[in-house]
């Protein structure tokens, strides 16, 4: 599988995990199967690539089956994380929010997260990578997995 399939892969798996867990913790939905459940998730606009991609695994997910409607808002780059970061203080944030690793233990102690233990299977943890597991806990409770991890370049001149 090349990396794209790869990323693509990872983050509608990642996704559906996060809405069939909503869906199943939800009951109201179970009594009417001819209403889908439509959960609400928050994403930065970041570059367009990105968007592009997440913008595309929502719509693929949407087609991939009738229970439940992902409703994605795509928020501007600028003061998204003062806009999250409102919306937990106000008790009001989306059903899966996107934001960047630092943010975790953040949120996390402010108790607007929900540690992800049993959601996950050995499989899936044995994979991701240990910085991905370090950002993504507080606590020694893992409370988000990010879709990839930050690369780093550096660059030497071996005569110095």
């Amino acid at each position: 599988m090349d990396r794209q399939r790869t990323k693509n892969h990872s983050f509608l798996w990642g996704i559906s995990l996060l809405l069939v867990w909503f869906a199943s913790s939800c009951g109201g939905a179970e009594n009417d199967p001819a209403s889908p459940l439509t959960i609400e998730v928050w994403v930065h606009s970041g570059q367009e690539a990105e968007r592009e991609t997440i913008i595309d695994q929502v719509a693929r997910f949407n087609r991939s089956q009738r229970r439940i409607r992902v409703r994605l808002e795509v928020l501007p780059e600028q003061g998204y994380n003062a806009q999250v970061q409102a919306a937990a203080l106000a008790d009001d944030l989306p059903d899966v929010v996107e934001f960047d690793g630092p943010y975790v233990s953040n949120y996390a102690w402010q108790g607007k997260l929900v540690p992800l233990r049993g959601l996950l299977s050995d499989d899936l943890l044995d994979q991701l990578l240990p910085s991905v597991l370090r950002q993504g806990s507080y606590r020694d409770r893992l409370y988000a997995v990010g879709t990839f991890d930050s690369g780093l370049g550096l660059y030497g001149r071996r005569s110095l």
